[in-house]
């Protein structure tokens, strides 16, 4: 299967998903539980659109942890990572995803990345929407990256290009599986 193919079967298959809320849940917590082990302070999360796992209850949460959470916002081709709260207006900007307005942070300073994805493979390997704007993003980068997925969405493998980033753990509703990317997670 090309990715083009791989994409329709996984979007199928996260359409297949039932019981949503108690699925974005559970990954809410075990996501909860990484960044706190992690200690990772200043992340990157997003705000889910259509099927994405959904993991906005962890937001409060972490904030009140003294965490800093940015969303990503793009420009060009490029994602930002602007800082929110529980205040920030969002406004809805390319391809129709809420977005913070403001000036993105250094991605060398993030702690953490959570991306969300179409699937994921026990290796980190990742396929999203195809646009490359994660992928860009985390060559700035060396923080921690977190992949969210129903396990309807994990593959043993997924092909990936030389431009294609790997995520150090990729959390389901069951499991934390840490792929390690080739450095100590």
């Amino acid at each position: 299967m090309n990715k083009a193919e791989i994409r329709r079967e996984l979007k199928a298959a996260r359409a297949a998903v039932t019981d949503r809320p108690r699925r974005n849940e559970a990954i809410s917590a075990r996501l909860l539980k990484v960044l706190l082990e992690k200690d990772a302070r200043r992340v990157l999360l997003y705000h889910a659109v259509g099927a994405e796992v959904d993991v906005r209850s962890a937001f409060m949460p972490l904030q009140a942890r003294g965490f800093l959470l940015c969303l990503p916002r793009v420009v060009g081709r490029e994602l930002l990572a602007v800082p929110f709260t529980e205040s920030t207006v969002l406004r809805k900007g390319a391809f129709g995803i809420p977005e913070p307005e403001g000036e993105g942070i250094d991605p060398a300073s993030l702690d953490a990345v959570v991306c969300p994805g179409l699937g994921f493979d026990l290796n980190g390997g990742r396929i999203g929407y195809g646009g490359g704007f994660y992928d860009r993003f985390l060559k700035k980068t060396a923080a921690l990256r977190v992949g969210l997925c129903y396990n309807a969405c994990m593959r043993e493998h997924l092909p990936m290009e030389p431009m294609d980033e790997r995520m150090d753990i990729v959390v389901t509703e069951s499991e934390t599986i840490k792929s390690g990317r080739g450095r100590c997670v």
